[in-house]
């Protein structure tokens, strides 16, 4: 029942390692995320997974991907039903009228 709890925080050794991403590297990140986001709703865990694979950098962790999914929801670059917290129980999708990604 480990999905029923909240995406833990990132530790220590994470926080240093995201703190030491470069620009390009999180620009990166977000880009791989947006490509998978489309106007229909889909999982965060399966648009965090595909840029994970896509993206693969070392020890980045997939909280860290959720936790820039939660910034474009709030920069109203996508949006999102359900519990944010818990990457397994939300969804996000590119705001209708945006124009992209549109399936």
């Amino acid at each position: 029942m480990e999905h029923l709890q909240a995406d833990p925080p990132l530790n220590a050794a994470q926080l240093s390692l995201v703190a030491n991403l470069t620009h390009v590297q999180v620009e990166a990140i977000d880009n791989a995320l947006a490509m998978h986001c489309t106007s229909s709703w889909r999982k965060v865990s399966l648009v965090v997974g595909s840029a994970l694979e896509q993206v693969q950098l070392a020890g980045v962790p997939d909280v860290f991907f959720a936790q820039r999914v939660k910034e474009h929801v709030a920069r109203g670059k996508l949006e999102a039903r359900g519990d944010l917290a818990r990457m397994h129980y939300s969804e996000v999708r590119v705001p209708i009228g945006s124009g992209a990604n549109a399936t």
